[in-house]
């Protein structure tokens, strides 16, 4: 059997025949010529296949991977096909390659993030860690997931590899002028003027000055006495936010949810339906918050709900007065004749099947020349 090649012709280190993806399963995984990597992964992540096609696709894809190359992407799908429910024998042909993924820290993080919220029985996640991680895991009592995902980002973290012109802390500095950045844009559209300054600043510095001036013309808005009070307890949040954070990234936390809690006003002030979404958003990361075991992970879902909220806001500032987000539909899309976008699979999305938005979203994100998509 030839070795299978990456797209760049380079011969992937997966490619061997040498017992991959094992005798039982090698014989599922052979390709045709319309078998290129990104349609292998595009008809992996397409739910409506049958679980025994995702398993064909699954052994025709896996030994064509270059972990070099592999994208964040492109690990959530097979992480998610990983850790989804399979019949025992198509278990073990899947268990028997992860030894091989386990190379990629993309793949292992985003198996950590899919065990989150497996519904598959625990002794099977309990298997796929530790055919990543090439050891037995001694994970008891009802911790044990969270012992799991700690393992595997561990494990994880030293694949990415940092170049020999950088140290970590200068990745940090990197990394803490990228957050800085992105709330200089944040005030930008709310048009909050002079949230950056030419100086080097801390990011819980730059978001505390945006979420100040923001409160600041939200108070300015004619506000139901409702929504006026809910501002009200935000703006209090930030009178304190000093006392209840010792470093910067846990001012950042806190700074976080009371630009949310404004977000949440402003919503309800845009329109009376745009309410209870925002506050789902919001209660949903308080929970997240609840099983939290570091701040990292409280800024990284914090950033997450708050692009939750700005669709809410945006969606409502670029539509009329009048429009609720149940009139608007994706079918109302203006094509171009040069658009890939589908009118039939937009059509056929209904809020009954999210996953499908989901993946079709995905799809389109890929075609970054095509202002349709």
């Amino acid at each position: 059997v030839p070795k299978a090649t990456t797209s760049t012709g380079t011969s992937s280190p997966l490619s061997s025949t040498s017992g991959f993806p094992g005798a039982r399963g090698f014989s599922r995984g052979l390709l045709t010529s319309r078998d290129s990597i990104p349609d292998l992964f595009k008809q992996l992540n397409n739910g409506n296949n049958k679980n025994q096609n995702h398993l064909d696709i699954y052994l025709k894809l896996v030994p064509r991977v270059d972990l070099e190359d592999l994208t964040a992407r492109q690990a959530k799908v097979l992480a998610r096909y990983i850790v989804s429910s399979k019949k025992t024998d198509d278990r073990d042909l899947v268990n028997d390659t992860l030894s091989d993924l386990s190379g990629s820290g993309y793949l292992v993080l985003a198996v950590a993030d899919e065990l989150k919220k497996a519904k598959i029985k625990p002794e099977y996640q309990q298997e796929i860690c530790n055919s990543l991680l090439g050891r037995e895991l001694d994970v008891d009592g009802p911790n044990w997931k969270q012992k799991a995902i700690v393992e595997l980002t561990r494990f994880a973290l030293p694949q990415f590899k940092v170049s020999a012109e950088e140290n970590e802390g200068e990745l940090i500095d990197s990394a803490a002028k990228e957050l800085s950045q992105l709330y200089i844009y944040h005030a930008e559209l709310h048009g909050v003027t002079n949230a950056g300054t030419a100086e080097p600043q801390l990011p819980g510095d730059v978001l505390q000055r945006v979420v100040k001036q923001f409160g600041e013309k939200l108070g300015e808005k004619e506000l139901p006495s409702a929504l006026r009070k809910q501002l009200e307890k935000a703006v209090l949040d930030l009178e304190v936010v000093d006392f209840l954070a010792k470093q910067d990234l846990q001012r950042v936390v806190v700074l976080q949810r009371t630009y949310l809690k404004l977000l949440a006003v402003e919503a309800a002030h845009r329109g009376g339906h745009l309410e209870e979404p925002a506050h789902q958003i919001l209660d949903s990361l308080y929970r997240q918050d609840g099983l939290s075991r570091h701040v990292l992970e409280q800024i990284r879902t914090g950033e997450q709900a708050l692009v939750q909220m700005w669709r809410l806001v945006l969606y409502r500032a670029g539509g009329d007065e009048g429009s609720s987000l149940s009139e608007s539909t994706p079918s109302a899309v203006d094509f171009e004749e040069t658009s890939n976008v589908s009118r039939a699979t937009l059509a056929g999305l209904t809020p009954s099947t999210a996953s499908e938005y989901r993946d079709y979203a995905e799809e389109l994100a890929e075609k970054k020349n095509d202002p349709v998509a």
